[in-house]
């Protein structure tokens, strides 16, 4: 995920969408990817140009909240749902 604007994002909300073999949707989750909240520690800010690539530590990624047996592996889509952008003077 790479931040090509100019400004910085303090807020990213996702819909993943699971796909089968066919590239039918079969499933969907939420993920909070960064966060504005001032008591979590590990989701920083998404600077321009800086990029979040996957995590290094295991316990960093995004789980789904449901399993989807017919799911083909690496087989998504996505939708932002919501976008919240650094606060300028």
């Amino acid at each position: 995920l790479t931040n090509n604007g100019d400004q910085t994002i303090t807020r990213l909300d996702l819909r993943v969408f699971f796909l089968n073999s066919e590239g039918v949707r079969i499933g969907e989750n939420d993920f909070l990817v960064i966060t504005d909240n001032e008591y979590s520690s590990d989701r920083m800010p998404l600077r321009p140009q800086y990029q979040i690539s996957k995590p290094e530590r295991a316990d960093h990624y995004h789980y789904a909240t449901q399993s989807f047996p017919n799911w083909h592996e690496g087989s998504t889509e996505y939708e932002i749902l919501e976008v919240k952008l650094e606060e300028t003077e």
